[in-house]
């Protein structure tokens, strides 16, 4: 008798390539809900609401970090979900080009629900975390979903897959979908990029191609590296848009007649108020409404860069460095005289999203009770990650090109931030009267 042949070995099951999960939708609309559901030996979360110091906000860069760590951890790899709004190609780009570096899957949720429904979850909540909520919180999220850049994410922008949600049921669905995916195998980077195999490999490779496009780019003047990538990521959905058209309308802001101020001084500072010093590139000069009681300001008068810190690209590094250096020499030397020759710290930095057109520096003494410091949006615009240090800006742009935040993420960050204390963290504080009383009696040294 002749044998029957064996029963053929059951194919394995093939190793779970790392996700990266991107997503693109307001404050409300579930996207903490799906990570609360993600289970922590398989997925590392980066909550921008709490990534920063001490649990407070932080930074698309600290979320950026995270994921990488998390990703190449040699001994316990995990899946990423990057828990920020996402609403523009601008916002989830850093995400995927990490995916694609490190030869990962980028995958979005995009939560698409009825607006009145988000509205109302805003207006419900009580003590969120990123203080978006009540009447305040949902004007915040009209603000944002009113955004000229949001774009909604397309599966040719480069992801694996793009699931949208409608309603409640959807988001469970697809909460339970990712909270299956067993953990990323250990050594799972050994066999490179090209691991990323499977639904949205093109997508992935032509992200990949964009990434070498984006390199070469950086040799030779032309547009900035991040509109090339967007600009071959997107070529398969619809042209793209004039690079040199996006500069002309990103660096020559219009600027309305109340905010020229800036302009008409960084064009013709001789004799012109409160003018402390200046050169063919820079202007120093007091604050007219200060928010400390040292508080300069360090214009660059080059008009290509009146979009404020967005213009910025790695050329201008030394400029900044210039522009805090000078800055600090000046305001230092006109603070001594008025305190009769003490020596004085002082901050240097940018406002994430400027109000006034010209590229400005504010140099400002820690004590931060100016004669200008009115208001809790004056305060937080000060006293939170809002205000940018010249020397991160400088690291930013020798690291990367550019600035690595988003202004209006920012915006409805600094308008939902309650007030705080600089020094020791503590508050909220319901008026700027209260906060002062406490500052009175703080001894917390910055």
């Amino acid at each position: 008798d002749v044998e029957p042949d064996p029963e053929p070995e059951p194919e394995p099951e093939p190793e779970p390539t790392p996700v990266v999960l991107v997503f693109c939708g307001p404050p409300g609309s579930g996207k903490s809900t799906l990570c609360a559901k993600l289970p922590p030996n398989a997925w590392c979360v980066a909550n921008q609401d709490t990534i920063g110091k001490n649990g407070r906000r932080g930074t698309r860069k600290q979320c950026l970090n995270a994921a990488r760590r998390a990703l190449t951890d040699p001994r316990k790899p995990r899946h990423v979900a990057i828990d920020r709004c996402g609403l523009t190609d601008e916002q989830r780009a850093d995400f995927l080009a990490l995916a694609v570096e490190l030869g990962a899957r980028c995958e979005c949720v995009h939560f698409d629900l009825p607006r009145e429904e988000v509205f109302a979850r805003v207006r419900a909540r009580v003590d969120h975390v990123g203080g978006v909520e009540g009447e305040g919180g949902v004007r915040a999220v009209k603000r944002m979903l009113g955004g000229k850049a949001n774009a909604p994410p397309n599966k040719t922008d480069g992801y694996g897959k793009v699931t949208r949600c409608v309603n409640a049921w959807e988001q469970d669905n697809a909460a339970a979908a990712y909270a299956s995916l067993a953990p990323p195998r250990v050594g799972w980077m050994a066999a490179g990029p090209s691991a990323a195999t499977g639904e949205g490999t093109e997508g992935i490779r032509v992200a990949a191609e964009t990434k070498n496009v984006e390199e070469t780019t950086k040799k030779r003047p032309g547009p900035d590296a991040f509109a090339v990538m967007m600009g071959a990521a997107k070529s398969a959905a619809s042209p793209a848009k004039s690079a040199a058209k996006s500069s002309v309308a990103k660096t020559n802001p219009p600027a309305a007649p109340w905010a020229r101020g800036l302009v008409d001084i960084a064009a013709d500072p001789g004799g012109k108020e409160g003018v402390a010093w200046f050169d063919e590139t820079l202007v120093v000069l007091t604050d007219k409404y200060p928010k400390a009681r040292t508080h300069y300001l360090v214009l660059a008068r080059d008009t290509s860069l009146a979009a404020g810190p967005s213009a910025l690209r790695a050329q201008h590094a030394e400029l900044v460095e210039r522009m805090a250096t000078v800055g600090r020499r000046i305001a230092a030397e006109k603070a001594a005289k008025v305190n009769g020759g003490e020596t004085i710290a002082l901050r240097a930095g940018f406002h994430a999203k400027p109000s006034m057109p010209t590229l400005h520096m504010h140099l400002v003494s820690s004590d931060l009770r100016g004669s200008g410091m009115k208001t809790r949006r004056h305060w937080n615009t000060f006293a939170t990650d809002f205000f940018k240090e010249a020397d991160d800006v400088v690291a930013a742009l020798r690291a990367r090109g550019r600035v690595d935040w988003d202004e209006e993420e920012e915006e409805a960050g600094v308008a939902m931030a309650k007030l705080r204390c600089h020094r020791c963290g503590d508050g909220p504080f319901a008026q700027m009267p209260k906060l002062f009383a406490h500052l009175d009696e703080c001894k917390r040294a910055l």
